[in-house]
């Protein structure tokens, strides 16, 4: 009997053998039958994170037919797009060929408009200092006397956490849409960046989508200067200190201007944090934003300290931490038809968050107005209910109590009947180069979308980065990764314990 039971151990165990044998073979023998015909017919494998070309999207093309087309038409001539290196000499540079052949597409979609060049910037210097080229990487859109100048490596969106050179996105199709809308349209509209408060930019993305969308991007110190007539929007990013009022101290109130600057169809955006309100110093700033129904959430501990609320939520954060917030789009009233058709996910770092000033009431529509003043403020992101505010070292309240509003959008009609719009967002990190960049955040087109909706109409907004290679992956919420985790580690085990089992009862049953 034990001799039987080793037959049938070896007959088994020699089965098992030849199976496992005859798999590695068959995807052996695949591997080289694939090599072989993709060689004999020239199939091309993509490397990972390098398509090999990038065609234009319909979107582009409807754009450039929409915003651009329509002035070449009634003014005549045509859009030169000049490159500063010879054709050969760009397309031999992996990355800048994508942007070549993309213009070149978009040439030959629209003969008739548009047509390229090549400028020799050694041979004709005086050509590159009337176009600013200082680069062999630069191209110029030149349109009657308007020119923009591009720099080729801008086309593209670097991983800057981790290596600087490693590529993550290609924008040409965004920039080449925007720099043919900046050259033909009619007037260029001014956004002035709020300085002398201690603002600063960590980097220029946020500066570069405005740019984007067609404005002239300048400083304004806004105790030293009025607000000009050319102004149609003002940004305040990160500022350390508060704005003045007329009073004992100040002859200038930069609120007022600001006052004076919103009445007339002025729109304005505030990007603070929770670490903006730690010294308690922005009574005025504050005064001036609950006026448009936005309301910072911090408070004075009992031992007199200002503590802000630092926003923290374990499931829903793209950080282990938790204070990499994402935020919920609100699905109600006009705040849906802005940010409703972005489905990638909105990051709030290191968040504070909002609620509606004093007098501002619920319409049950998803907005917040004031009877008062007619503005209505509209919750553009919130956090998801598993978020908890915390401040002086415990948990003070709980977004399953109350909203936590991460960025919002006021508007009123002004004294002219122009609208004026106020955003706020109760996060920097949220305008940070990696954040805008990302492509697999909406951030970017965030803030894309809400220009468009304060009435620069012909923003690109609706062009997306094209990612290089897969980025799911850093999107993955702090729940869905445990979920992930969890699965993966669990189904290997379920199929071996099935497997194992089946084999079981099957000897038992001889």
């Amino acid at each position: 009997m034990g001799r039987n039971k080793s037959k049938r151990v070896l007959r088994y165990g020699t089965i098992s053998l030849l199976l496992c044998a005859l798999v590695i073979a068959s995807l052996v023998i695949v591997n080289v039958i694939a090599a072989v015909l993709s060689l004999r017919y020239e199939w091309m494998y993509q490397e990972l994170g390098r398509p090999e070309v990038y065609e234009i999207s319909d979107g582009c093309t409807e754009y450039i037919e929409q915003y651009v087309t329509p002035i070449v038409r009634e003014n005549g001539g045509k859009i030169k797009i000049i490159f500063c290196n010879t054709r050969d000499k760009i397309r031999s540079e992996e990355l800048y060929k994508y942007v070549y052949d993309s213009f070149f597409e978009v040439a030959e979609l629209f003969p008739d408009m548009i047509e390229i060049e090549h400028l020799d910037v050694f041979e004709k210097p005086s050509v590159a200092q009337k176009y600013g080229v200082d680069s062999i990487n630069d191209v110029v859109c030149v349109y009657g006397d308007r020119h923009e100048t591009l720099d080729l490596r801008d086309c593209y969106a670097y991983d800057t956490v981790n290596y600087e050179s490693v590529v993550t996105a290609y924008n040409g199709e965004i920039l080449i849409a925007s720099a043919l809308m900046r050259v033909t349209q009619k007037n260029t509209p001014m956004c002035y960046i709020t300085v002398n408060h201690g603002e600063e930019f960590a980097d220029q993305e946020l500066l570069k989508i405005i740019a984007q969308a067609g404005y002239t991007v300048g400083t304004l110190d806004l105790y030293s200067d009025e607000i000009p007539e050319e102004c149609e929007m003002l940004v305040t990013f990160n500022p350390k200190k508060d704005f003045t009022v007329s009073n004992e101290t100040s002859q200038v109130s930069e609120v007022e201007r600001l006052e004076k600057f919103m009445s007339n169809g002025g729109k304005y955006m505030v990007f603070l944090s929770a670490d903006t309100f730690a010294s308690g110093g922005f009574v005025n700033m504050e005064s001036f934003l609950a006026s448009w129904g936005v309301s910072y959430m911090h408070k004075t501990t009992e031992g007199g300290v200002e503590a802000c609320y630092l926003v923290k939520d374990s499931a829903n954060s793209l950080t282990n931490d938790g204070y990499t917030v994402v935020g919920r789009p609100n699905m109600l009233g006009n705040a849906w038809s802005i940010v409703g058709g972005i489905s990638s996910p909105a990051s709030f770092g290191n968040t504070t968050y909002m609620s509606p000033a004093n007098g501002y009431i619920s319409d049950e529509n998803g907005h917040f107005v004031s009877k008062e003043t007619n503005r209505k403020l509209m919750p553009l992101y919130i956090a998801n209910s598993t978020a908890v505010a915390w401040a002086d070292g415990r948990a003070v309240t709980r977004a399953s109590e109350e909203d936590f509003i991460l960025m919002s959008l006021t508007e009123t009609s002004g004294e002219s009947g122009e609208k004026s719009y106020l955003l706020a967002s109760a996060s920097i990190d949220f305008a940070s180069g990696d954040a805008l960049q990302s492509a697999s955040l909406g951030n970017g087109r965030i803030v894309g979308e809400i220009i468009r909706y304060m009435g620069k109409d012909d923003a690109p907004s609706s062009l997306v980065s094209k990612p290089m290679g897969q980025t799911d992956i850093e999107s993955l919420t702090t729940r869905d990764a445990t979920i992930i985790t969890v699965v993966m580690a669990a189904l290997p085990m379920l199929i071996t314990a099935a497997v194992g089992t089946c084999v079981i009862v099957r000897r038992k049953n001889r």
